[in-house]
């Protein structure tokens, strides 16, 4: 048996830990089974730092403190992202990651907090000039943590204020004027802090565990780092935007003036200090050759006004909506959409990927079709959110523009956490994440999982603990899918089964990666079988079935749903971890999935 602890240092300091249930100083043991062969972790390495309501931006940080055994989960094996943390708590984790030393019998000079739970973890903090306390000789310990007072208590631990050379420029409007509008400001400059939607910092709202994780996490990490802000001069009108992309729509203009950078993308954008927060901007805007005569709107849209006519030339796109751009004109901004095209009294149009054909304008509709890239696509009308309806050989049918032409797609897939329940079922979680997307409702993960086809038939293993006999992957999933006992996988045939009973199902196994990719763009997630964390398949053993047929096992045998894609990689769901819309170079994520035997699911 091997005993793994995830434990805080003060456990022998405090021979009970009764801190709140909001607390940090919670000791955690964790035990499991050394399962030698297929064993019952998909990663093994990773399992002890997973928190089931731990997905997303919170979950890096979270990681990082706990392997550097600042703080653990609660008792009931949750970390409570969104609880709020005490003034005790936050002590506790600066003395932690600052490894201060701890005086069992220390006592700090705060009246209330002589005979506290912490109170050597207080005094350690208050003699390294980490806390102020609240006046009047208290510290309320069991008082709730601001987001102010947090960014105060980063700023003296890590002496911050020493990298700042010249005046910080104050990003974020309910910072100014307020107590902490220089601490906030400092941790804004590094990269630790961006605001709630780059537009408010909140100073005064209470901070939750996850909050308070990334803020520690990230000042840790960043402890290093020199504060590099520049100047950048915009020499002419521009534009701001909440993301990267043209897409994500303007959201307001300026007027020639010298900006101050806080990030930069490698897309050539960067990200600078407005009135509206940290918000985009290109550097260069993107240029366009129209080469033919073009009309404009004034809206992205055939049935709107035509506001004016022009010959063939080069323009200046600053936004984009599905197959629309606006761009600069000498009457101001205009929408036009260049595979417009007038024929015969027909608006004609080219579609450049492969494209799927639906009978009414929402996924969930019957595929009728599906095209190769061509041009001549008669349009018939305009719906909302993309969906064009076009003119086919099986008449009227719907196609989304906006999903085939916006250069990054992102499903909105929900992201669902295989453990702690199902350690062996990344494939039916990956499939309920699939569903989840298609239907919109939610399902019970190990209801769900019970659902699928199983191959019970019994491990045998040979005098040397080798499998020699065991179940078909092609039949169900082979052994225990929670992993308390031994369990491997199941294949896409069978979990296809499980699909049909809600959606009509695809196999879209021995397809090139290029039909999984159309797949996405048009609007479908898909299931594949690769090897955990997108690596080459590892051959642990082979067995034989009661039919004699060979299996191959493979100890990082995986699956995952591909939820998004752009020009140079695909995005995905991770069962394992939980994570949202990872991106993956095309070309790895490929050989994986070839390697592994181009086995995914989908759904018509």
């Amino acid at each position: 048996m091997k005993t793994i602890k995830i434990t805080m240092a003060s456990a022998l300091l405090f021979g009970a830990i009764i801190a709140p249930s909001s607390s940090f100083a919670v000791s955690e043991t964790v035990t499991q089974k050394n399962n030698a062969q297929l064993g019952n972790y998909e990663d093994e390495d990773d399992y002890y730092y997973q928190f089931p309501d731990v997905i997303g931006w919170a979950k890096p940080s979270v990681d990082y403190l706990v392997k550097k055994k600042v703080l653990s989960g609660l008792p009931d094996g949750t970390f409570g992202p969104n609880l709020e943390i005490d003034r005790a708590s936050a002590a506790i984790i600066m003395a932690k990651i600052l490894n201060l030393q701890i005086d069992a019998s220390a006592k700090p000079s705060f009246k209330d907090s002589q005979k506290h739970w912490a109170t050597p973890y207080i005094a350690a903090v208050e003699k390294a000039g980490i806390i102020k306390g609240v006046g009047n000789g208290n510290f309320e310990p069991s008082g709730k943590l601001t987001r102010a007072a947090m960014a105060s208590m980063l700023v003296h631990a890590y002496n911050l204020d020493k990298k700042a050379t010249e005046k910080l420029p104050t990003v974020f409007r309910d910072l100014k004027g307020h107590w902490s509008e220089k601490s906030a400001n400092l941790l804004v400059a590094l990269g630790i802090s961006l605001g709630y939607g780059g537009s408010h910092w909140y100073p005064d709202n209470t901070i939750t565990r996850a909050e308070a994780a990334s803020l520690v996490a990230r000042t840790d990490q960043s402890k290093d780092k020199e504060i590099k802000l520049k100047q950048v001069t915009m020499k002419q009108h521009y534009f701001i935007y909440p993301e990267t992309s043209l897409h994500s729509g303007i959201l307001a203009e300026y007027a020639p003036q010298t900006v101050t950078v806080f990030d930069e993308s490698e897309n050539g954008w960067i990200k600078i200090a407005t009135d509206h927060g940290l918000k985009w901007t290109p550097l260069k805007e993107k240029q366009v050759y129209i080469d033919k005569n073009f009309v404009t709107f004034d809206r992205p849209s055939r049935t709107g006004y035509v506001v004016g006519k022009y010959p063939p030339q080069t323009v200046t796109v600053v936004e984009e909506n599905s197959i629309w751009l606006k761009i600069r004109t000498s009457e101001g901004l205009q929408w036009m959409n260049p595979y417009l095209k007038e024929g015969e009294g027909k608006e004609l149009t080219y579609i450049p990927r492969t494209f799927f054909a639906y009978d009414s304008p929402n996924f969930s509709s019957k595929i009728s079709g599906k095209y190769a890239p061509q041009g001549g696509i008669e349009e018939l009308a305009m719906g909302d959110d993309g969906w064009v309806q076009i003119r086919t050989d099986k008449g009227p049918k719907w196609i989304n523009m906006s999903y085939l032409l916006r250069p990054k797609l992102l499903l909105n897939v929900p992201a669902i956490n295989q453990l702690p329940e199902l350690q062996k079922g990344s494939a039916v979680v990956s499939l309920q994440m699939l569903l989840e997307y298609y239907t919109g409702r939610s399902l019970n993960k190990v209801d769900f999982a019970n659902q699928m086809p199983f191959d019970t038939t019994r491990r045998q293993t040979t005098g040397d603990g080798k499998i020699s006999v065991w179940g078909d992957p092609d039949i169900g999933f082979v052994g225990d899918v929670r992993g308390i006992n031994y369990g491997y996988s199941i294949n896409p045939a069978p979990l296809k089964q499980l699909l049909d009973k809600h959606a009509r199902g695809t196999d879209l196994t021995g397809q090139d990666f290029s039909v999984l990719e159309s797949y996405v763009r048009n609007g479908k997630p898909v299931v594949a079988w690769v090897g955990n964390k997108i690596t080459a398949p590892q051959l642990e053993q082979t067995w034989k079935t009661p039919q004699g047929k060979t299996v191959n096992g493979y100890r990082n045998a995986h699956t995952i749903i591909i939820t998004g894609v752009d020009d140079r990689n695909i995005y995905y769901n991770d069962p394992l971890d939980g994570k949202k819309d990872q991106p993956m170079v095309k070309s790895r994520f490929e050989h994986s999935y070839n390697q592994m035997g181009k086995k995914a699911l989908s759904i018509d």
